[in-house]
């Protein structure tokens, strides 16, 4: 085909322009320092496009030369290369294997077009290389997940199938085949497909980099996420073994006052039944001997079980953080069950006060049980032998509570400190045995029932403890 001077220089200044381009778009992708495969391949692309092109360049003035006909397969294997970069590397599998089997045929009519020389079929080849490459390229865009909702892979697909149009246009004037013979239209036409050729790629360079930043920033905020997710499960983690740490260390204290709770009782009840036993076996025992320990024995009994129990209960308190199963119950009752369990001796120094003989209440028997049984075995222990005590059982009108009191006599106010609900605590001094759990199951007991355990001081003669439940 012949040329003129305003085709050449027309030509020439758009490859100048196409060179000038990848050299620029390569820096940028340099620069920016995201290292990812797409962008290694597109670099390597670029470079292979850079070489074809000046071999293009250099061979504008003779028509048809081998270095110019390899220039424009080396362009077209660069193209094969960006396609290649929009997968995911995978290229055989279900979601890959039809835009794979397009990009290696069109890999093969590229690498064929350098072989067959001047030929006839050189633009036909070229073109349905270019167009293969281009469908390929649009599907792996829309298959791989890297590139899911990132707006300007849309673009990009948009661009691919926009090129098909020119090329497929070059596809039908090549027929028959051999009609025309060079990469560009017949003489007298503007260099259309060089300057649509830059355009296309200029549009997608631009793509190119907002897919790499957008793709870069989405990473960056799920590294994040995954980050916190981290450190959020760390945190928790550690809570969770401080919570391990803490419940071990509860139920470490609870066995330790439970043994402090129960030794001594059990070798007092020990010594008493072993000095009843020798005196049985000499000879000297009186009834009223035999009944005293056998009383002071079951006494000291009732409150190894009394220990035990509490101890239970609050490792139980601890361990299942307080599970509630309440019912209607008649708290009369419960009261008198919990007077039961005391010393026959000591329940008669105690003086009923009942507003009603039945009252109910929501309540676990059990457990609320063994809270009164607390305060009276507490009344008990802390007020001179064989002193009064009153336990009273009332409905409070105004704060529409059932409140059950104990009050008793004390040596004195300092008796009573201002933690003596806490655990292991008592306002005595160590003259009393005990390890001061009993008041403090007695307060998570009134939790558990949504109540409340206070204490009053009359006088600095008496105290009164009030339990008090929603009625």
């Amino acid at each position: 085909m012949p040329t003129n001077d305003g085709f050449i220089s027309i030509t020439s200044m758009v490859q100048y322009l196409f060179i000038g381009e990848l050299l620029i778009f390569s820096l940028c992708l340099i620069v920016i320092q995201i290292r990812t495969r797409a962008v290694y391949i597109w670099l390597l692309a670029n470079a292979v496009a850079l070489v074809g092109s000046l071999l293009t360049l250099s061979n504008f003035e003779t028509e048809r030369t081998s270095a110019k006909i390899v220039g424009g397969a080396m362009i077209l294997l660069a193209a094969s290369f960006k396609s290649y970069s929009f997968s995911n590397g995978i290229l055989f599998n279900n979601r890959n294997k039809l835009p794979t089997i397009l990009l290696l045929f069109g890999m093969i009519l590229a690498t064929t077009a350098i072989f067959i020389g001047k030929s006839e079929y050189l633009l036909f080849i070229s073109s349905l290389s270019s167009v293969l490459i281009s469908i390929s390229a649009a599907i792996f865009l829309m298959r791989n997940r890297v590139w899911v909702g990132l707006y300007s892979k849309n673009y990009m697909v948009l661009i691919y199938c926009f090129t098909t149009f020119p090329l497929l246009y070059i596809l039908s004037i090549s027929y028959p085949i051999g009609s025309i013979k060079t990469f560009v239209l017949p003489e007298g036409r503007e260099p259309v497909q060089i300057i649509l050729q830059s355009i296309l790629v200029f549009l997608a360079h631009i793509c190119f980099l907002g897919m790499i930043f957008a793709r870069n920033v989405r990473e960056n905020v799920f590294e994040l996420r995954r980050s916190l997710r981290i450190r959020e499960g760390s945190i928790q983690s550690k809570m969770r073994e401080q919570e391990s740490a803490a419940l071990a260390d509860e139920r470490y204290h609870l066995l330790k006052m439970l043994t402090h709770e129960v030794r001594q009782p059990m070798n007092s009840a020990q010594a008493a039944l072993q000095a009843l036993s020798n005196k049985i076996s000499s000879g000297s025992e009186t009834p009223a001997y035999v009944q005293s320990t056998i009383g002071s024995t079951v006494s000291t009994l009732n409150s190894i079980i009394l220990s035990i129990s509490n101890s239970i209960l609050g490792a139980t308190l601890i361990t299942k953080g307080r599970v509630q199963n309440l019912e209607m119950t008649d708290i009369c009752c419960v009261v008198e069950l919990a007077l039961l369990d005391l010393d026959p001796i000591e329940t008669q120094h105690f003086v009923k006060l009942f507003a009603q003989p039945v009252m109910f209440a929501e309540a676990d028997p059990i457990i609320l049980r063994l809270g009164i049984r607390n305060l009276l075995e507490n009344a008990v222990k802390y007020s001179p032998r064989h002193s009064k005590k009153f336990l009273n059982v009332d409905v409070d009108d105004e704060q529409l509570t059932l409140v059950i009191s104990v009050t008793n006599e004390i040596e004195g106010s300092a008796m009573l400190g201002p933690d003596i609900f806490n655990q292991a605590r008592r306002g005595v001094d160590k003259k009393y045995d005990g390890y001061g759990l009993g008041l403090y199951i007695t307060k998570e007991v009134a939790k558990l029932h949504r109540g409340s355990l206070s204490c009053y001081n009359g006088n600095g003669r008496t105290v009164t403890f009030e339990l008090a439940l929603p009625a």
